[in-house]
């Protein structure tokens, strides 16, 4: 398993978590990445300013000249830079509040998402940062660039997968680790074509649920890792399932906790 997770180690710890805390991390990165997001929104939000204020004067235009048919035409492109600027002043907004966030913030929504106490998210921190924790690099360098995942991490005691939600899962509450075929359409209505691609699918007794995207040779390593360590782990007797049929197990589960 070595050659495919890397225990935890001074080099990664030094590039990734400087100051060894897996929250400040997120937080710092929520703060980058807000910066990106600040430039596109602002610029939509000033463009749809503008568009507002010429249609208003081209609204105005066409009611002087008595062409109402014109002008209500042009009402309608007001609208609809409105709605676009509405939409990017509460983009802005949300990423504002988001970026605020400190480690502390998302330590929460961590243990809340993840139902476990905040205590346990933190000692989770704690043991990420050890040497026998393993490093999960869900996908290859390319992969993980392109769909901006970043690596989770199994700890003596926890699992992270890096989530949207942080959720951290305690491994001897592990009811499933899973293998699904997911699917995404894309291209128009009339010419939609599917691309699959592998997930992992993590179940706690809490019904807590983390999932991520991870390449074949992966996802097969950390289904057998947690296998060895926690035998009593129900994978779906290896098996690649759909999201359908996964849906319908999870619901199952679930349904007895």
């Amino acid at each position: 398993m070595g050659q495919i997770f890397q225990n935890m180690n001074e080099d990664y710890i030094e590039k990734h978590y400087p100051n060894r805390s897996v929250f400040e991390a997120v937080a710092k990165t929520t703060k980058k990445v807000s910066i990106g997001v600040y430039a596109f929104f602002g610029i939509v939000l000033a463009g749809c300013l503008a568009g507002i204020g010429w249609s208003v004067n081209t609204i105005n235009a066409y009611k002087q000249s008595g062409d109402t048919e014109m002008a209500d035409v042009g009402m309608i492109i007001c609208i609809v830079f409105a709605a676009f600027a509405l939409i990017s002043a509460l983009a802005i907004i949300i990423t504002v509040i988001r970026a605020k966030k400190g480690a502390e913030d998302w330590i929460k929504k961590s243990a809340s998402n993840s139902k476990l106490t905040e205590s346990e998210i933190r000692e989770f921190e704690q043991q990420a940062m050890a040497s026998d924790s393993y490093i999960l690099k869900m996908q290859d360098a390319i992969d993980s660039v392109m769909s901006g995942a970043k690596d989770g991490i199994l700890t003596r005691d926890f699992i992270y997968l890096a989530d949207i939600n942080l959720t951290v899962i305690r491994c001897k509450d592990l009811v499933s680790a899973c293998l699904t075929d997911m699917v995404i359409y894309i291209g128009e209505q009339h010419n939609r074509r599917p691309v699959h691609y592998l997930g992992i699918q993590l179940l706690s007794k809490n019904g807590a649920h983390s999932f991520a995207e991870v390449s074949p040779e992966v996802g097969n390593a950390l289904v057998e890792l947690l296998l060895q360590k926690y035998p009593t782990i129900d994978t779906c007797d290896g098996r690649i399932l759909t999201e359908k049929e996964y849906d319908e197990y999870k619901k199952s589960e679930l349904a007895k906790v």
